[in-house]
């Protein structure tokens, strides 16, 4: 229970560090961009929860390599490319 609590705790820092530094801006743009792009070709296209889930399980992925928390550009590229 207690790393579980951990985890969180570690996605809420997460989310916050997205916002201060301004990869959940970038995410909503290719988000968008791509959305966009599947409803003129007539494709469906995943949710944005759907998205944003994906986001943070490559983000525990790419963090769990690391000794600390950290969200770099090329993480955030990589990890779009593999969501959508």
């Amino acid at each position: 229970m207690e790393r579980a609590g951990g985890a969180a705790k570690k996605l809420d820092e997460f989310l916050g560090g997205m916002r201060g530094t301004g990869v959940l801006m970038q995410f909503n743009k290719e988000y968008k961009r791509r959305r966009t792009e599947a409803t003129a070709n007539g494709s469906g296209f995943m949710i944005y929860r759907v998205a944003l889930g994906r986001l943070r399980s490559r983000w525990c992925r790419c963090s769990s390599a690391a000794s600390s928390f950290r969200l770099d550009n090329r993480c955030s590229r990589r990890s779009f490319d593999k969501i959508f």
